[in-house]
């Protein structure tokens, strides 16, 4: 197909960036060239005195754009080996298309095959000097793998100059100066990539590690946490992110003065409660913390046990006060003053006859009869435990990351535990000798736990549950529930 332009004063206003150069008909030919590509395909563009022909290849278009939209595809999967050949086979058909040349460096760069990789963008370059892709690409190899930081930086100037708010550009060069321990210029390119693109992540990884260089711990573990949110699982930087916050949280464990928060805390709810709240370790309890009310248990004291091994146990007991700080709330607006969340023997006794069904085959593993009673009644109150804490949790998680961001790092060290502790019970050997009904119902709210680390910290280990996709939507319908019903705004909602 061809197009043919009078050059007079329509087509300047047709293409008003050229215009705003005097009329400059390098621009001009430049900006048709972008205006009339199709993804890697772009026109012929010449001008005589009063022409601009434009000559666009559909048929080379249609008879390989699926082939290469395709390789492209695979390269996002990681499967370099499949899309190699494919690239090969576009380029020996039509050599003069840039992008092919481009695709196949990164091909080669994702082998180790840096040479062979600069050789074809050098290619990529000769038939497209605009191409961005390609330049930014030279860079990072040149400086990665060639360790010659100002090369490199030409080919990033050079791609700059043709998109200055390029910033995947900005995000490469404020690397590559990192690299040379210019930080705080690598900052400021870190910077401006991120007023322009904030979900970038590249550009998140590198500000978390400017931090890191500078001993800005919580700085750098909360751009790690937003750089994993916005970072998909099958992409290196995923892993990348997802080691650097847990070395993160692990070295702010010593740096964060958590006792101090939970005593502030402590004495808040203290304040407000007519008797006294004391805090124990205690390892043979079922759960890795509970709370006690003195209510529900005949003292003139309540207790919060935890089990000392778990890591980062400041969040445990964060968390258990949290719970008699709902309680405290809802009484203060006269919603559910003293009810008890319990089961009755008609719950136990349908529970005990459901339960029943899959003892002939628990007996045939060799469970005595009172091992048989001990098992059933420990799923029995496991389960009522897990139903009942499961929507009441994801308010409490809410409410500490939002009101102690200064904990975010211990909060989620100890989710962390928790969530793959869940994963474990739910998903091992061991999990055969539950009834598929508990089992179903338990690995459901773990992975309602599991979408709320999620999304308060981008860690995803919904795949790890082996769900079905019926268990999924079932979780992903009551975490969505309990997020429409914001706890700050009603008391006793949760």
């Amino acid at each position: 197909m061809i197009i043919l332009h009078k050059i007079d004063e329509f087509i300047w206003n047709l293409f008003p960036n050229a215009k705003k150069f005097g009329n400059d008909r390098n621009i001009l030919v430049e900006e048709i060239t972008d205006y009339y590509s199709y993804g890697p395909y772009k026109p012929k563009v010449t001008a005589t005195d009063d022409l601009i022909k434009i000559e666009v290849d559909f048929p080379s278009i249609i008879a390989q754009g699926q082939d290469f939209e395709k390789a492209v595809r695979l390269c996002e999967k990681g499967k370099y080996d499949l899309a190699k050949p494919i690239l090969l086979k576009l380029i020996s058909k039509n050599p003069s298309i840039s992008e092919y040349h481009r695709v196949l460096g990164q091909v080669y760069s994702e082998e180790q095959k840096q040479d062979e990789a600069m050789d074809v963008l050098i290619d990529a370059l000769r038939w497209d000097p605009r191409n961005k892709y390609a330049l930014v690409m030279m860079g990072n190899i040149i400086s990665k793998h060639k360790n010659d930081i100002p090369l490199a930086m030409k080919y990033y100037d050079q791609a700059l100059a043709i998109g200055p708010n390029d910033y995947i550009t900005l995000t490469n060069i404020g690397g590559s100066l990192l690299q040379l321990g210019r930080i705080e210029e690598g900052l400021r390119y870190f910077e401006i990539a991120y007023e322009l693109a904030p979900n970038y992540p590249n550009t998140t990884m590198g500000l978390a590690k400017v931090a890191e260089m500078k001993g800005e711990n919580e700085k750098a573990f909360s751009w790690a946490v937003t750089t994993l949110k916005n970072t998909d699982a099958n992409s290196p930087l995923y892993k990348h992110s997802h080691n650097l916050i847990f070395s993160l949280s692990n070295n702010l464990l010593s740096e964060i003065n958590d006792k101090a928060i939970l005593e502030e805390y402590l004495l808040k709810i203290e304040s407000q409660s007519t008797l006294p709240i004391q805090i124990i370790s205690d390892e043979t309890i079922p759960t890795a913390a509970k709370i006690e009310y003195a209510e529900n248990y005949n003292r003139d004291v309540h207790l919060i046990k935890y089990k000392s091994n778990y890591p980062a146990v400041t969040h445990l007991i964060m968390h258990e006060l949290t719970h008699y700080d709902l309680v405290l709330k809802a009484r203060g607006a006269g919603k559910n003053k003293n009810k008890l969340f319990t089961a009755n023997a008609n719950n136990k006794e349908k529970f005990t006859r459901d339960f029943d069904s899959n003892l002939k085959r628990l007996e045939s593993m060799g469970l005595t009869e009172g091992s048989l009673t001990n098992y059933r009644d420990s799923l029995f109150n496991g389960l009522n435990q897990q139903i009942f804490n499961c929507p009441i949790d994801l308010f409490i998680e809410d409410f500490l990351y939002n009101k102690f961001s200064n904990l975010r790092p211990l909060q989620f060290l100890s989710l962390d535990g928790l969530i793959k502790e869940g994963i474990k019970a739910v998903t091992d050997k061991s999990s055969n000798l539950v009834p598929k009904e508990i089992l179903n119902v338990s690995k459901i709210l773990n992975m309602v736990s599991a979408l709320q680390i999620k999304d308060l910290f981008g860690m995803n280990y919904i795949e790890l549950f082996n769900a079905t996709k019926s268990q999924f939507d079932i979780a992903q319908e009551v975490y969505t529930e309990c997020l429409d019903r914001p706890l700050a705004q009603v008391p006793g909602e949760e």
